[in-house]
């Protein structure tokens, strides 16, 4: 007899070849369209199997999502972005639009945000740290706390890189104060560093 393991894995199979050939139909004329505006000899599409113009397709605008995503990574923060979130939304479109490849990308693509996410967090607080350091720096070779970052001359003083502008720094009475805040735009994480001098 059929235990209900394999009953189970039977109707699992045949849910999921049902899905791809629902799939197929819907999505075939427009992986079709596609290939032949980019490029493809639209008799060489038409020769070609259901399944090859689907997966073809999806490769080709798994590719190009993939490629609008990446050339962000070589811009300044700020602008990479405001123009992921951009790349975000196109894909929270409609569902089928695009094709598998667009599925696809849907699924990874927020792995590579996370990524770039995760690195600005990182660079953004080792960043913080150098600031830190020139401030103990100027203290040492002036006897007294900086009243504002542009006073400190024995170190560059690095920027934020995720808003390129200085570091939130205020000088309250004897303390220093360096502050990442939430409006910085890391998601759910800020610090704030507290310098005194001893004495």
């Amino acid at each position: 007899g059929i235990s209900p393991q394999t009953g189970i894995e039977s109707i699992d199979t045949t849910i999921r070849g049902m899905l791809a050939m629902g799939f197929s139909v819907v999505g075939y004329p427009d992986a079709k369209r596609r290939l032949v505006e980019s490029g493809m000899d639209a008799e060489r599409v038409e020769s070609m199997p259901v399944g090859q113009v689907i997966f073809v397709d999806a490769e080709h605008e798994y590719r190009r999502i993939a490629d609008e995503y990446e050339k962000w990574w070589y811009v300044d923060y700020p602008q990479a972005r405001q123009r992921m979130r951009e790349a975000d939304r196109e894909l929270r479109g409609p569902n089928l639009q695009g094709g598998l490849g667009r599925i696809i990308a849907a699924s990874l693509l927020s792995v590579v945000s996370a990524a770039r996410n995760a690195q600005m967090r990182t660079e953004w607080q080792m960043e913080a740290l150098r600031v830190v350091e020139a401030i103990r720096m100027h203290a040492a070779e002036v006897g007294a706390l900086p009243r504002t970052l542009d006073e400190i001359k024995v170190v560059p003083v690095p920027l934020n890189p995720i808003t390129l502008k200085p570091y939130q720094y205020r000088l309250d009475g004897q303390t220093a104060v360096l502050e990442l805040p939430f409006s910085d735009g890391m998601p759910g994480v800020a610090w704030r560093f507290e310098i005194t001098l001893a004495q």
